[in-house]
This record gives C-alpha cells, structure tokens and sequence, in this order.
C-alpha cells in the first residue's frame, strides 16, 4: 500500500515517460554520432561510449515505459497498467541491464589515466577491448538471466524491477546497488589520481618549456586549459552518476531499513533522474563540442541555440595529445620533438624494466615513414571526448 493520492501517483507516472524519452532521444544521437563517423568508430573512447550509449537506449526505453507492463488491477503504483507478469518481467528484466552503464564508466575512468598517467598507447588499450565489451555484456546480461527463476521480478516503483517485498532487498543490493557504488566510488579514485596526475604533469612541462624558449610563447595559458578540461570531463562524467543514482539508493536504504516509504519529494526525484542517465551522458559527450563552438565563434548567443548549433553541425576541435614529457594542445612551436634523447633524461627518467623498453621500441617503430602525418596522429593520438 501507499498512502500517496490519485494525483502524485499519476504525476509519478508522467515523469518516467517524460524523462525515459528524453533520454531515448539523446543516446540515439550519441549513436548515430559514433556510427557514422569512420574516425570516431576507430577510437577506443568512442567505442567506450558508443557501449555505454547503446545500454542507455534500452534502459530509457524501459523507463518510458512507465508503468504500462505492470499488471493491470494489481500494481499499487500501476496508474496507466495494461499488461501482465510477462511484460512486467520483461521490463525488470532490461532495466536490471543498466548495470552495465556504470561499468562503461568504469572502463572510461581507466582509459582516462592509462593514457594520461601509465602512458598506454591506443593500440595497447585496444588489445584489452573485446574483453571490456565482453564482460560488461555478461555482467548485466547474466544478472538479468539469474534472476529469472528467482521469480523476484515485479512492481518495484513506477516500473517493475526487483520487488521491495521483505527479502527481496539483498538481491537488490548484491546484483545492483553494490557492485553500482563499488565503481562509483572506485572512478572516483581514479579521477582523483589523473587529477593530481595532469596537474603534476602541467608542472613539469613548464619548468622543462621555461628552460627551452618562453613560455608566453608557448602559451602557458593553452596547459592550463587543457589541463582543466580534461579534469572536467572526466568529473563530468562521475557527476553524471552520483545525480542519477544517489537519490534512488538513500530511497531504497531507508524503505529497508526503517521500513518507511520515501517521502513523495524523494519519489519525485528518483522518477526525474533514474531515467535521465542516458541524457546526462549525451550532454557530457557532446560539451567539448559546445565548448569549442563557443570558442571558435565568440557568439554571444543563447547557450541553447549554441547547444542545437553543436549538435547540428560536427564542430572540429583543437587536437590533443600526449608527449613524453607533458600533456598539451598541438602547435607549431610544439610539434618539434627534441632531437637529442638525452634532454628527456633530467626531467622523467624512463623505467629500467625490459618491457617497458619494448613498449617505448614499439611506439617508435609505429609510424613509419610511409605514413602521412596526419594518418599518424589518428592512429595513436589519445580521444578525451574533443573531437577532431
């Protein structure tokens, strides 16, 4: 039972639809984006998200559906139910493969600091891909399909998941909540460490450029920014996950813990956010775009014209890389690599271990001197979600 009224019942039942389309809308963009791109569909970060995006679609299109599937004259929060125990089941089912969202987070906040503080290339990454994909896929797959016979499908809020009925709580929690925060907090961690990282770096780079030529010259000022949207974006994306899911647990902790029901505000929150979480991810992918619109045109316009505009139209953007030696923009002054390998010794002193030799031997030897320059640069330059 609920003690809530006609009226909050049916506006909890509007907002998932609402909010669940919306999201729909959003990650088909960020498909279509990725798909029809040859670049972007050979980088690791896009195929990353392109994952990520694609979990977002099916889960939002649960969400949507509200409480439809739930079983007609049965459901407490079944407003607009028609369904039965199967379409029911069949919601809870794909919804409970949005455990496989987070664990793309996951995968980006690793890809983020491998290539940023541990100096993986591409190709390195690459090798480890199929496996990434494959686990992701058969966590929340084979979640979904274990608890089939556990028969604890159901109304769960105002769309069916697992049931709130008394045990029904650790299934929750163990296949869900648990493994959801574990990487929350973990990527958390992680972006804390590439912070500090960056900002290391950024350090270094200016005492080794300081001593080269002037550093007003290099533009002191280009490190910093892009030293800051790096940190950004991936901040962006661990915010993205503590909005849509920090409200949902505290619900669900106090309704097991004290066996109270949420207050209708609390309820109002989860139906708003749980199903924006594909929205959320299409806004941080598509803000380097907006932000180097805004840049390039120094428009004064509406942040939501600018917004459609960088939808609308592929924006190119600043190239980013990864030296030896520091992170930066791309410019002419900077392309120049130092001819003398011994100037890298007083300022990173390369590890001793053989195979991290042969990865340093395997990264020169891969541009050959057949490759154009700018075939090159695609093939090995890092992807932080800035767009070529």
């Amino acid at each position: 039972m609920t003690s809530l009224d006609d009226a909050e019942l049916t506006t909890l039942a509007i907002i998932p639809i609402i909010t669940g389309t919306i999201s729909v809308i959003a990650s088909s963009y960020v498909l279509q984006d990725i798909i029809r791109d040859p670049k972007k569909r050979m980088r690791t970060y896009c195929r990353l998200v392109f994952g990520m995006a694609a979990i977002d679609f099916l889960t939002s299109l649960m969400y949507a559906f509200s409480t439809l599937p739930m079983e007609k004259g049965v459901a407490v929060y079944g407003v607009f139910a028609v369904g039965n125990h199967s379409t029911c089941t069949t919601q809870a089912f794909f919804i409970q493969m949005e455990i496989a969202s987070p664990i793309y987070h996951f995968y980006l906040a690793w890809y983020y600091i491998l290539i940023l503080k541990y100096r993986w290339p591409e190709r390195k990454f690459r090798g480890y891909e199929n496996y990434l994909h494959g686990f992701a896929l058969f966590f929340s797959l084979g979640t979904s399909i274990a608890l089939l016979p556990l028969n604890v499908y159901g109304e769960f809020f105002v769309w069916c998941w697992i049931t709130n009925v008394e045990g029904n709580g650790y299934y929750q929690w163990f296949f869900f909540f648990g493994p959801l925060w574990f990487i929350i907090i973990a990527s958390s961690v992680i972006m804390a460490q590439m912070y500090l990282h960056v900002r290391a770096e950024e350090s270094v780079s200016r005492k080794w450029r300081s001593s080269i030529v002037d550093t007003r010259k290099l533009g002191e000022k280009k490190l910093k920014k892009m030293t800051d949207r790096v940190f950004w974006q991936a901040v962006h994306y661990e915010l993205a996950f503590y909005a849509t899911w920090t409200i949902p647990t505290i619900s669900q902790t106090i309704l097991q813990l004290a066996n109270i029901q949420p207050a209708f505000g609390m309820q109002l929150a989860t139906a708003i956010f749980t199903p924006l979480a594909g929205f959320f991810n299409f806004t941080i992918y598509i803000r380097p775009r907006y932000i180097q619109y805004m840049e390039d045109n120094k428009t004064e316009e509406k942040w939501w014209h600018v917004l459609f505009k960088a939808v609308k139209v592929a924006v190119p953007s600043r190239k980013m890389k990864v030296e030896i030696i520091s992170v930066d923009f791309e410019d002419e002054d900077l392309d120049k690599e130092p001819t003398n390998s011994n100037e890298y010794d007083d300022l990173d002193k390369e590890p001793t271990n053989s195979n991290d030799d042969l990865d340093d031997i395997d990264e020169k030897k891969k541009i050959t001197p057949n490759q154009s320059k700018e075939e090159s640069k695609i093939q090995e330059q890092p992807d932080y979600g800035y767009e070529d």
